[in-house]
């Protein structure tokens, strides 16, 4: 098991803004994944936690902020226990 979704909400679309997904995960094992259309925004929330673009490696802690683009493969991996 790579991640553990803690919550799930979901915003529906309008003409005003996108269809919004968050979800709040911990991080656990080593996970590499993409997504077809969507972008994902993720924040550490607490913890530490490196995650992989494109060839590109970030160290992440408390509040930093990625951006993956559609079907960019992406890698995280938890460096503390009890990252979220």
């Amino acid at each position: 098991m790579a991640e553990k979704s803690l919550d799930i909400i979901r915003i529906p679309g309008s003409a005003t803004h996108p269809e919004l997904e968050i979800f709040t995960n911990r991080i656990l094992n080593y996970r590499y994944h993409w997504h077809e259309t969507q972008y994902e925004i993720t924040t550490v929330l607490c913890g530490r936690a490196v995650y992989s673009r494109k060839g590109e490696t970030a160290e992440l802690t408390e509040d930093d902020v990625i951006i993956i683009d559609p079907l960019m493969g992406h890698a995280s991996l938890a460096l503390e226990k009890g990252t979220v």
